[in-house]
């Protein structure tokens, strides 16, 4: 109970106040329940009217304090730290308005530079670039003539290997055409170069004289000319069995007899040009020279020619070979295990079905085709075949690397 007093008659009347316990729902339910501190009346009416403001005034407070949420804590800064952020914003303004980009350790590359590489390429540029030139306005012609082999080898190489992927169904007018076309590219460049005897370093039969009085070009012109007539007369050797062998051999042995040949003339390629190095040399360095140069040569041929000659002796081999190139020939049984009486290369029924080390079957001929022209590897497991790879060129093709030691 509490008595009001009224500003006006000065008379007290009496007014029946109840005590009121506000409690406020909190509108998340997941939120503690907040209870205001509900102030004691007075019996001062302007005094009870503040206060009953006031208890809105929290009321409506804690309201939007329960839909924003726990307040986030603000961390608490020592004047030490404080100290050192504001030294650091004065050194990021200073460096603002000073407009200086942080410098970088690596190193970079000034102007300056370029211009003393530019200044050096154009002093050594013109001591290669002046040789070079009047090296190829002088031998003009053999450096065209050597490149225009190369292209018509290139192309002869493609046709071959065309013509023994066609197996039975190849041109023989095209191969013809490659026979004539090689040959007469021979015969014309023997021809233009007539003073060289050119048909004579390829037996072996050059006389001294003629290799004495050549120079350091001429000799290496000559390897170079000799070499690819070679090659090219391995090519039409190529083109003569692919005409006449698949009358009576069968595409592995024929595809073994390309291999055989390719390094037949690799081998005899390889010897060629020992006879001119060695009597060029002799003839125009000091014999002390000569012995310590022809030995290191002498140690880098043999060990050339016995990498030749192991490629020709597994070649030549498989020519008489009863057992399987790779692998192990599969038996009946190992067919019927298979479930599948078709090879999966050609899609047809096994011929001299080939067993591999990953216990995958093929055709022999299929198998082989595949490791000469595609990889080492098994065509459906892609594991790799230790004997793939050794016997290369059973596709018809031939190298176009110029023996030149």
């Amino acid at each position: 109970m509490s008595s009001t007093n009224n500003p006006l008659d000065g008379q007290t009347n009496p007014e029946v106040t109840h005590d009121v316990h506000l409690q406020v729902e909190p509108e998340n339910p997941t939120a503690p329940a907040v209870e205001p501190d509900v102030p004691q009346p007075s019996t001062d009416a302007s005094t009870n009217l503040v206060e009953q403001q006031r208890m809105r005034l929290n009321q409506t407070l804690m309201r939007l304090i329960q839909q924003l949420g726990p307040i986030p804590a603000v961390p608490v800064v020592s004047s030490e730290e404080a100290r050192v952020e504001e030294n650091d914003d004065v050194g990021l303004v200073d460096n603002e308005n000073n407009q200086q980009p942080p410098t970088d350790n690596s190193e970079q590359a000034t102007p300056s530079d370029y211009q003393n590489v530019t200044k050096l390429a154009w002093k050594i540029i013109p001591l290669i670039v002046f040789p070079a030139l009047l090296f190829f306005y002088d031998h003009f012609v053999g450096i065209a003539v050597f490149f225009w082999c190369m292209y018509m080898l290139y192309g002869a190489n493609e046709r071959i290997k065309g013509l023994v992927s066609q197996k039975e169904s190849r041109s023989i007018i095209m191969a013809l055409f490659v026979i004539l076309l090689l040959s007469l590219q021979s015969c014309l460049v023997v021809f233009m170069f007539i003073r060289y005897e050119l048909w004579l370093y390829m037996g072996f039969l050059a006389s001294s004289t003629v290799v004495i009085s050549a120079s350091l070009w001429d000799s290496l012109f000559t390897i170079v000319i000799v070499d690819t007539i070679m090659n090219a007369a391995c090519m039409v050797v190529k083109c003569v069995l692919l005409i006449f062998t698949p009358l009576f051999l069968n595409n592995l042995t024929r595809s073994r007899l390309y291999a055989t040949t390719e390094t037949t003339f690799r081998l005899y390629r390889s010897l060629l040009p020992i006879p001119i190095w060695f009597r060029y040399v002799s003839a125009h360095y000091h014999l002390i020279f000569v012995i310590f140069v022809m030995t290191l040569y002498g140690a880098y041929k043999a060990k050339v020619f016995y990498e030749l000659f192991t490629e020709f002796s597994l070649a030549f081999t498989s020519l008489f070979r009863s057992s399987a190139q790779y692998g192990v020939y599969a038996t009946r049984e190992h067919v019927l295990e298979l479930g599948n009486p078709n090879c999966s290369i050609c899609y047809e029924e096994f011929t001299k079905p080939v067993k591999l080390q990953c216990e995958h079957i093929f055709c022999e001929e299929c198998i082989s085709s595949w490791f000469s022209t595609s990889s080492m590897t098994c065509p459906i497991c892609r594991q790799v075949c230790e004997d793939a790879g050794k016997l290369g060129h059973m596709d018809g093709s031939s190298g176009l690397g110029v023996t030149v030691l």
